[in-house]
């Protein structure tokens, strides 16, 4: 008499991927820096530099200074937005034209 000692297991798994690739939350505002070319004599015009004290407290105050005069002439981003990169130069004119033909054809045969 041969005894079962194993006995086969049946269960449904199902394993979903996430939505989103190459996508990164922001959990902080960040200043536009990218808007610097625009704006950079704005921006230096706002910047008061602090008296030299001693070297870290100095860098510290010109850091703030720094960074309080391109948040104020610059703006931050909102928070809990998300970046996607969505390589947009992969869409070229043959790539268009023929994901509208496609597409036209799913739509006609529907």
């Amino acid at each position: 008499m041969v005894a079962m000692q194993h006995r086969p297991l049946i269960c449904s798994l199902k394993i979903t991927p996430s939505r989103f690739k190459n996508v990164e939350w922001w959990e902080s505002a960040r200043i536009r820096w990218w808007r610097l070319k625009e704006k950079e004599a704005a921006v230096i015009s706002r910047i008061r530099l602090p008296s030299v004290t001693t070297v870290d407290e100095t860098w510290e105050d010109a850091t703030d200074a720094i960074t309080g005069a391109a948040r104020l002439e610059l703006g931050t981003t909102k928070l809990g937005r998300r970046w996607v990169d969505k390589q947009a130069w992969l869409w070229t004119d043959d790539v268009r034209r023929k994901s509208e033909k496609r597409n036209g054809s799913i739509t006609f045969y529907q």
